[in-house]
């Protein structure tokens, strides 16, 4: 991967030879502060998605709708709106038919990425062309009243942990 532009604040933006996708769905309980943050965490990766898809899974609160149009000059959103919640699994189905590319990366709308997730797992998928998928650590933050805790969730990250992993829930 080659060094492809520089936005105003200097920071390196990389592509590949093969583009990807993002894939998000949003509902009546996303929350406008945790969706910003995540949307933040987008458009400053180092590599950038040529498409977000965006599931309106039913109606969301007008703040939800600010922040989206906060970030439109910034993501290639392509937004799918159903006027009643029909659950993830809908969603995240009708969500991947969307998709134009083969990569796809799945993003929770309380999702923070740090800004090196997509250039190191495109990287990696790059390398290993028999890998088809891939994951990482997290770091789960909880609120509870004034106080908040974080705790580092060690999912799977390789191709067969993953798949047996996601038999029994999501990874």
């Amino acid at each position: 991967m080659g060094h492809n532009s520089t936005n105003n604040t200097d920071r390196k933006v990389y592509t590949g030879p093969m583009s990807f996708s993002v894939l998000m769905s949003i509902y009546s309980a996303t929350k406008a502060s945790d969706l910003n943050l995540c949307l933040k965490s987008l458009s400053d990766q180092q590599l950038l998605p040529n498409q977000v898809v965006l599931v309106r899974d039913g109606p969301v609160e007008p703040d939800v709708e600010k922040c989206i149009d906060k970030f439109s000059g910034n993501l290639p959103f392509e937004h799918l709106v159903f006027p009643v919640n029909r659950g993830l699994g809908w969603s995240l189905n009708d969500g991947l038919e969307a998709c134009e590319n083969e990569l796809v990366a799945r993003v929770d709308s309380d999702d923070y990425s740090v800004p090196s997730r997509f250039y190191l797992q495109y990287s990696y998928l790059m390398e290993n062309p028999t890998i088809s998928v891939v994951g990482g650590w997290m770091t789960e933050y909880y609120r509870h009243g004034t106080s908040s805790s974080a705790v580092v969730r060690k999912t799977p990250i390789d191709s067969l942990s993953i798949s047996k992993h996601a038999r029994l829930r999501n990874p």
